[in-house]
Parts: C-alpha cells; sequence; structure tokens
C-alpha cells in the first residue's frame, strides 16, 4: 500500500484535494492552465502580470481554481502565498492585519514562511551577497535594515540567535498589525511591495499574491472602507515582481458596479490607486475566468482517478459500479459540486471495503465520522 496515496485518501474524506494530487483531480483545466502559464511567464519576464479573478459561488470549484494557481506557481519557482479574506480580522481594506498571513504563509520550495525561509538561504554566500545588495536599495525601504541585521549577524556569528527579534517582527509586520491607522496601511503595503522584491532578489521569479472571499468587501463598514480596499488593490496590481489572483463571487461585481453607479469615482477623497483599479475594473482590463464546469463526462474522468487512486491506497478493487451509480447520483443533484463528488465516491469505497484487523485507529475514526 502506498502511504502517500493513503494520505491523499484522508484529505480527500473531508473533500479537501492534496497538493501532490492537484493536476490529477484538475478536470477540463487546459483554459486554465493555457493562462495561468501566460500570467506566471509575463511575471517571470516583465516582472508584472495582470490580475486573475477566479469567479463563481460556492462550490464551484473556486478553491481549487486558487490551490492549482499556487501549485503552478511553486512547480516554476514562484514564491506564493495566500489569504483567506474577511470583512473582520483579514479585511482587504487593511493590509497590516494579512501582512503577517502573507510573511508566515510565504512558500518557496519546501520553505514556509520568511522564518524559515531566509535562515535557510542566508547559508549561501552568493544569496547572503544578494540580500545585502537588496537591502541596499530604496526598494527595500523597511525591510532594508531587517535583512542587513540578519546578514550581518549571520557574517559575525555564524548561524541566527534571538538577539534579532525585531528584525523578525519588521519582516514578518508584526510592528504594523495592531494599528487600524491609515499610516500603518502604507506602511503594510510598502513592506508587501519589498517582500515581492526580496523573493526576485534571492532568486525566485516573483511573488503569487491569492486573495480568496474578496467579495466580503461589501461587507465593510461603508463607502470609505471599500475605497480603501478598492486603493490596496489598486497597489497591489501595480507592484513589481507580485501577481494578484483572487477568488470571488458575484457579489464582488454588484458591489462594485453598484458604486460605480453612484459616482464613486468622483469621490472627494479617491486615491490615484484607488482610481486606477476603479478605472481598470470599468474598462475590462482583468482576466476573468470562471473555474470549469464538470459535465459527464469530466464526472467519470474525476471518478476513474479517485478509484485509481483509492486502489493505489488500499489494493481494493471490488469497485463493482460503484463508480458509476455516484456519477448517475451527482448528476441529477443540480448543485453538482465537484467536492461532493469526491467525498460521495471515497465514501462508498470505503463502506464497500471490508476492514481488516490491521486497519488503523485514524482508518476506523474516518470511516465512522
Amino acid at each position: 500500500m502506498s502511504d502517500l496515496a493513503r494520505a491523499a485518501i484522508r484529505r480527500l474524506r473531508t473533500g479537501v484535494v492534496p497538493n501532490w494530487e492537484l493536476a490529477h483531480f484538475s478536470v477540463g483545466y487546459d483554459p486554465v492552465k493555457k493562462l495561468v502559464e501566460q500570467s506566471l511567464g509575463a511575471l517571470g519576464r516583465d516582472g508584472k502580470s495582470s490580475p486573475l479573478f477566479a469567479r463563481g459561488e460556492w462550490g464551484t470549484g473556486k478553491s481549487h481554481f486558487l490551490s492549482y494557481v499556487g501549485t503552478t506557481a511553486a512547480g516554476q519557482w514562484f514564491a506564493s502565498a495566500r489569504i483567506d479574506l474577511n470583512a473582520r480580522g483579514v479585511a482587504l481594506s487593511h493590509p497590516q492585519r494579512f501582512l503577517p498571513i502573507i510573511a508566515d504563509s510565504i512558500h518557496a520550495g519546501d520553505h514556509i514562511g520568511v522564518q524559515d525561509l531566509i535562515p535557510r538561504l542566508i547559508h549561501i554566500a552568493e544569496l547572503r551577497e544578494r540580500m545585502y545588495a537588496f537591502s541596499e536599495t530604496t526598494e527595500a525601504g523597511d525591510l532594508g535594515w531587517a535583512v542587513r541585521t540578519l546578514c550581518d549577524e549571520f557574517q559575525d556569528c555564524g548561524a541566527l540567535g534571538l538577539a534579532n527579534h525585531a528584525a523578525w517582527a519588521i519582516l514578518r509586520g508584526a510592528d504594523l498589525s495592531w494599528s487600524d491607522d491609515a499610516t500603518k496601511r502604507e506602511k503594510a503595503l510598502c513592506r508587501i511591495a519589498a517582500l515581492a522584491r526580496l523573493c526576485h532578489a534571492i532568486g525566485l521569479k516573483g511573488l503569487v499574491l491569492i486573495l480568496d472571499e474578496a467579495e466580503t468587501i461589501d461587507q465593510l463598514w461603508n463607502v470609505r472602507s471599500r475605497l480603501s480596499a478598492y486603493h490596496v488593490l489598486g497597489r497591489l496590481f501595480e507592484m513589481e515582481s507580485l501577481w494578484c489572483a483572487l477568488g470571488s463571487t458575484f457579489r464582488f461585481d454588484r458591489t462594485l458596479r453598484s458604486d460605480l453607479s453612484n459616482d464613486v469615482l468622483a469621490t472627494a477623497v479617491m486615491t490615484p490607486a484607488a482610481k486606477s483599479f476603479l478605472q481598470g475594473w470599468r474598462r475590462e482590463q482583468y482576466k476573468i475566468m470562471e473555474p470549469p464546469a464538470i459535465n459527464r463526462n469530466g464526472a467519470h474522468e474525476l471518478a476513474h482517478t479517485i478509484t485509481s487512486l483509492y486502489q493505489t491506497a488500499y489494493s481494493h478493487r471490488g469497485e463493482n459500479g460503484i463508480r458509476e451509480r455516484c456519477v448517475d447520483e451527482w448528476m441529477r443533484n443540480p448543485v453538482r459540486n465537484p467536492r461532493r463528488l469526491i467525498r460521495l465516491l471515497v465514501h462508498r469505497l470505503d463502506v464497500s471495503r471490508k476492514l481488516t484487523g490491521a486497519a488503523t485507529h485514524a482508518e476506523r475514526a474516518a470511516l465512522n465520522g
């Protein structure tokens, strides 16, 4: 039995597709693959790429779409970070609140988070010199001192100790996240831009920033709060070495249409960045794509992938028409959520498999749950 395949099945029981199986479960993704690769190519070549909106209602596969973007980026040597937005603790209008999430979740190769990434790379003399060079540029901003401090400590001590906590606080944005002040918003945006440039400086092709639940912009307090969110989007979209992929429902579109129809562009407090975003949206200059819908043929393809993985995991070949019945049942449901087909088929395969005395407690618990 394959331990990796069994680990994948455990995740599929909860409807989560593991990253290492994502390509196999991305049915009908040829147009998505083409668009994502074009966008990543532009980011790596030009340092900029037009933002991408993955649009669709709940259950249409937006999360899978965004995971596909992140996995593809990782495979092509881009760093990536993902934020699940909400209107409370992680509001789009307050980037100082999600800067620590970016810093802690930034994924490059086998490293996750700046406190994992930098200590590993700083041992390499060439990359350390690149960090030094980056720290001396004006684009480094506040991060320049933090990166230089870490490099100096490593040069002096041969390792990074606890004395550099102030440098880590700046790199992670811990000194900004406590405040809602507008000046902290601008500092946070500057540090996000600097993090993207730092990724490029150390040999990565750029930073892919994934923002899910962008429709929560309609839950912000008022139009001034939304204008702050539009400002943040405008600033993010213009940053060098950064590409944004956003997940949103039609609520996001309706909110923008409402604000534009109410002549929000004439608001006195409109910033150039907010105006740039809103005008770009009105001109339809951003890429928008809905996750591919799965028809019966696609459902059979997905079901075949699941049963093949299940057989690899448990050497279980008692499929006996389960796949066909699950696809028929799934097709009768008007809400054809791919996650539901995955969980349904895995459950039916679990039920059909007679557990032996060697079955683990975790497997029994998963079946009972």
